[in-house]
């Protein structure tokens, strides 16, 4: 099961938490909670009080941009490659 198949199934409003990211890409919950700590995934606390025991939720979107950012594909630019130029 693909990343991709697994968020499509979730629409924009809905929320994925720590154990679901941490299912999806087969890791531990700690390592979700350390990429949120760290700042690199963008999450939002819906705890019930502000000092309790925060209850993390990501959007699809930004799972997506966490991804993204994290994928070893190199960006497109334009090369300057001699193409049919003699040297």
């Amino acid at each position: 099961m693909s990343h991709a198949t697994t968020i499509a199934n979730y629409g924009p409003q809905q929320k994925l938490t720590v154990p679901i990211i941490a299912r999806m890409f087969g890791i531990a919950p700690i390592k979700v909670l350390r990429w949120i700590a760290a700042g690199e995934l963008k999450a939002t606390n819906l705890a019930t009080t502000p000092h309790g025991r925060p209850r993390w939720a990501v959007s699809p979107d930004d799972l997506e941009a966490f991804e993204r950012s994290r994928s070893n594909v190199p960006a497109t630019r334009k090369s300057d490659c001699n193409k049919g130029s003699a040297r």
